[in-house]
């Protein structure tokens, strides 16, 4: 009985840490599908004009920079942050959050922001809202390029 069960457990251990290593290679070997710089432009009908890039540092961390043409102010408002791309997709999203600080050219108020969006085949939509009392939410949908 003791030999059987030495055996049960000696041949266990190793298929276990055989699992265990072709695990680690397919994960090591898997394909990373996330770009690793897009582009992102809201134009002519969208409101604001915006253009922004985003940079990878890590797998789903990015850099971001994005700036904002607001017609009503006669403004530029310019955003720097990071964001993080959730890896899987929720049916057909790829949903991220993050922040940063924005800052504007002609007002020269400077505070943080929170973002959340949404990438979709060639489009995102975002919707960034500075943490700021007397700031309303900015809302952004275009498209977006990556490479």
């Amino acid at each position: 009985m003791k030999k059987t069960f030495a055996a049960i457990l000696i041949g266990g251990c190793v298929l276990a840490s055989s699992a265990v290593r072709a695990e680690a290679y397919h994960r090591r070997c898997r394909r990373d599908d996330s770009p690793r710089q897009m582009v992102t432009a809201s134009l002519f009908v969208f409101q604001p004009w915006s253009a922004g890039f985003r940079q990878r540092l890590v797998p789903n961390v990015y850099l971001t920079a994005a700036m904002d043409r607001h017609e009503d102010e006669k403004d530029l408002r310019f955003q720097v942050g990071a964001i993080y791309r959730i890896p899987r997709r929720m049916l057909f999203f790829r949903l991220y959050g993050g922040g940063g600080w924005e800052f504007s050219r002609n007002d020269g108020y400077q505070y943080p922001y929170l973002t959340v969006g949404a990438d979709f085949w060639i489009f995102y939509s975002e919707v960034s809202h500075p943490l700021r009392a007397e700031r309303d939410p900015t809302t952004r949908f275009g498209f977006r390029f990556s490479f």
